[in-house]
């Protein structure tokens, strides 16, 4: 269907109607190009509809179902949102911010999990952050692999070491006590391990 571009030199009131979806009011826009066609509003105010006298916008117009008359339809070009990149280097940029995005949350949900699990007296923000930087240390270190894989292996290596539920002791008898950094050494240590050992 061609868009066309044109200033709309009279925009008239016609009739309204009622649809499935309520009443409609068609009005009927005549062009400078000599196009005219009947457009259908959901608002019989002037204000509301698309096309205003003097001002020039895109459109198009085809025949009615009918074959009565023509029928125009404002068009609008859909804006350019930026969530595609222009470009396959840029889209690998995006790709791998995003998975750089999805690495920090999931090692701040390990390092809050690990908090829990570790001593109770040492909840200190910055410790927060600082478990957190360690179990990035495993993203940077293998940044080839999967995001999603090393997360499941963070997620084991846990587990190894009891943090999974404070009700079960731990795989191998670590302490639970323990301060929450050493804690998340010994994690990054058995997750490295496990990385290692599944190539």
């Amino acid at each position: 269907m061609e868009i066309k571009t044109g200033t709309p030199n009279q925009v008239n009131f016609s009739h309204n109607w009622e649809s499935k979806y309520g009443t409609r009011y068609d009005w009927t826009v005549i062009f400078s190009n000599g196009d005219a066609g009947s457009y259908t509003s959901q608002s019989p105010d002037p204000q509301q509809i698309k096309f205003k006298p003097g001002v020039e916008t895109q459109y198009t117009i085809e025949p009615k179902k009918n074959g009565k008359g023509m029928k125009v339809k404002h068009y609008s070009p859909k804006p350019n949102t930026g969530t595609m990149p222009q470009s396959n280097q840029e889209y690998q940029q995006q790709k791998k911010s995003d998975q750089k995005s999805i690495q920090k949350k999931t090692a701040l949900r390990a390092a809050i999990t690990t908090f829990k699990h570790a001593d109770f007296g040492k909840k200190e923000q910055a410790q927060l952050f600082k478990v957190a930087a360690i179990y990035m240390k495993l993203y940077d270190q293998f940044p080839n692999e999967s995001s999603i894989g090393l997360s499941g292996i963070l997620k084991d290596a846990a587990e190894c070491v009891g943090i999974h539920s404070l009700s079960e002791p731990p795989l191998f008898g670590f302490d639970k006590a323990k301060d929450p950094i050493e804690l998340a050494n010994e994690v990054l240590k058995y997750a490295i391990h496990f990385v290692n050992k599944t190539k």
